[in-house]
C-alpha cells in the first residue's frame, strides 16, 4: 500500500466519521440543520485545502525547473510553511478566542486560497518562500479551529 493510498483511505475515514455525526443529530431544528451541513462541508473543504499542501512535495520538481534553482534553494519551499504553520498556530487558539472562531477560519480560508494562487504565480525563488510563509501563516488555522467548530456543533 502507497502513501497515497494511505492518504485517501484516511480521509474517506475522516468524512464517514463527518457523515455519521451529522446523522446522528437531524432532531434538530430544520434551520440549525442547514447550517450543521453547511459547516460540515466548509470544514471538509478546510481540511482539503490544507492537505493541499502535503501534495506541493510532488511539485518541488517542477518548481525547481521552472524558478531555476537546486533542490536545497527550493527545500526552503517547504521548510518556510512548516516553520511558519508551527509558529501561528498557538496565535490561532489566542485569535479565534479574541475575535471569533468563524472570522478567523473564514479569514484563513481566504487568506490561503489567495496565498495558494500567488504561489503558482511566482516569478522567483524569494516570492515562492515569502508566499509559502504567508500561506504558513493562515493554514495553520485550518484544521484547529474548523475541528474546534465541528466539536461545539456536535
Amino acid at each position: 500500500m502507497n502513501t497515497t493510498q494511505t492518504l485517501d483511505q484516511m480521509q474517506q475515514l475522516r468524512l464517514q466519521g463527518m457523515y455519521q455525526a451529522y446523522r446522528s443529530h437531524l432532531n434538530l431544528p430544520l434551520d440549525q440543520q442547514l447550517e450543521s451541513h453547511e459547516l460540515v462541508a466548509h470544514l471538509t473543504q478546510a481540511e482539503e485545502l490544507n492537505r493541499s499542501n502535503e501534495k506541493t512535495a510532488t511539485y518541488v520538481k517542477a518548481a525547481k525547473l521552472r524558478l531555476s534553482a537546486t533542490i536545497e534553494q527550493v527545500s526552503w519551499v517547504l521548510t518556510s510553511y512548516v516553520l511558519a504553520s508551527a509558529v501561528a498556530m498557538p496565535l490561532m487558539g489566542y485569535l479565534a478566542v479574541r475575535l471569533g472562531r468563524k472570522r478567523v477560519l473564514i479569514t484563513c480560508v481566504i487568506g490561503f486560497t489567495l496565498l495558494s494562487m500567488l504561489c503558482g504565480v511566482a516569478q522567483s525563488l524569494p516570492q515562492m518562500v515569502v508566499f509559502r510563509v504567508l500561506q504558513g501563516f493562515f493554514g495553520a488555522g485550518l484544521v484547529p479551529i474548523s475541528q474546534t467548530l465541528l466539536l461545539d456543533v456536535y
